[in-house]
């Protein structure tokens, strides 16, 4: 039987030219039906319940909020405080997805967008409107003025709000003088884990703006361990398939335990549950095993300490990579980082220099030792090192971090062999 080959085949298995490039098609595979999971996706951060357990009192004071706008009322603004893991961005996003006809939702992770012009530029591409970068900030603030007249009220949530404040050229003044000003139909959400948010809003806003820009609100306190069990408990079902685990919750139970032991919230919990359901489907399992919830708290702590040691400050980071190569005295250490901020134009102090120090000594990722030089002599010169045990890690985590050098070539590109 003679085989046929289409034309996509042979493009596929030979490459095939665009006028500018040449490259291959490689055709994805279909997907392996696992036998762990119905829907991988309840466990992401990015997915919205439709029960939101537990927050009864937090949902009830938001709706009497929401509910301003089906009377023509535009809804105060809030302040939304809690801890990890509390809550607050799932019950926000779940409440946005039932405004009023007319009404729009938008969110900003301030983490990420931390200024006057990306926070509004990333409200433009939520609207629809194209925000092309490298204009001055004022068309911006033109382009979504012009954008949320076409809608009653706009929502617009700013999660990890401090983040927003906490950037000295973050143009935060103006933006809230803007919205308490000129915006007449948008309030602001804000959530943050800061116990303090509200007396870092009162000091750093001005007085015109505490003026016209209210808020209510609204407290998040910790979930106990009860109700970390209904909310993963609501995840597995909805997540995991029929006979994939236990009907007597204790897959579900020893998951919750393990991390309220360790002060973690219903994030943790969950992020936990999908990284055990995958080692279970890797291992072809029918089911989730003990074998499975070991390993998989296994790796979901080594990634816990990755991401730990990838977020440290760069004085904290460049301190450790530099103890990292060779252990060695604080002054020594000290006099090698004076240097390198002063090359890079960053702060390089004394304080500076101490404080990443206690805060890497802190984190488990620095050690000091005091050694005496003998009787009658004093002690001799703090030296600080990485623990044995964290060394293979945070070479990992660093390596991650490590750019190639800019003229690096490589072996195909000069034709040399390794």
């Amino acid at each position: 039987m003679t085989n046929v080959v289409t034309a996509l085949e042979k493009q596929a298995a030979c490459g095939f030219k665009n006028g500018l490039t040449t490259y291959t098609v490689q055709f994805k595979p279909p997907p392996i039906e696992g036998r762990i999971f119905k829907d991988k996706g309840v466990f992401s951060e990015d997915y919205v319940p439709e029960r939101i357990p537990c927050r009864e009192n937090q949902l009830r004071e938001n709706w009497s909020n929401f509910n301003n706008a089906d009377k023509g009322w535009k809804p105060d603004n809030m302040v939304e405080m809690g801890g990890l893991g509390t809550g607050k961005t799932v019950l926000i996003r779940h409440m946005c997805r039932a405004l009023p006809s007319g009404c729009v939702a938008l969110y900003v992770n301030c983490s990420r967008e931390n200024t006057r012009t990306r926070l509004i530029m990333s409200g433009l591409q939520q609207l629809g409107v194209e925000a092309v970068s490298g204009f001055d900030s004022l068309h911006y603030v033109d382009l979504f003025e012009k954008a949320v007249k076409n809608y009653r009220f706009v929502g617009l949530t700013l999660d990890e709000a401090n983040e927003f404040f906490a950037r000295k050229d973050s143009e935060h003044f103006e933006f809230f003088y803007w919205v308490s000003r000129l915006l007449s139909n948008l309030f602001v959400i804000m959530l943050t884990n800061r116990t303090d948010f509200q007396m870092m809003l009162r000091k750093t806003l001005d007085p015109r703006i505490l003026d016209t820009f209210r808020w209510r609100t609204i407290v998040f306190p910790d979930y106990g361990c009860d109700e970390l069990l209904t909310i993963l408990w609501d995840r597995f079902q909805a997540g995991f398939k029929p006979g994939a685990y236990s009907e007597d919750k204790s897959e579900a139970a020893h998951i919750v335990k393990y991390v309220y032991d360790r002060g973690g919230g219903a994030r943790e919990a969950i992020a936990l549950a999908r990284r055990i359901g995958e080692m279970a489907e890797s291992r072809d399992h029918d089911r989730i095993e003990p074998s499975d919830i070991d390993e998989g708290q296994r790796l979901y702590e080594r990634s816990k300490e990755l991401d730990l040691i990838r977020s440290l400050p760069k004085v904290e980071r460049t301190i450790l990579s530099h103890v990292l190569q060779r252990d060695t005295t604080s002054d020594e250490a000290y006099s090698w980082f004076r240097g390198t901020a002063q090359e890079d134009g960053e702060p390089s102090g004394y304080r500076i220099y101490h404080a990443a120090l206690a805060k890497l000594e802190l984190k488990g990722l620095m050690q000091k030792q005091k050694q005496p030089r003998g009787r009658g002599r004093g002690s001799a010169p703090m030296r600080i090192s990485v623990p044995s045990e964290m060394r293979q890690l945070i070479k990992e985590a660093m390596q991650e971090q490590t750019p190639p050098p800019q003229n690096a070539i490589s072996n195909d590109q000069t034709g040399d062999t390794p």
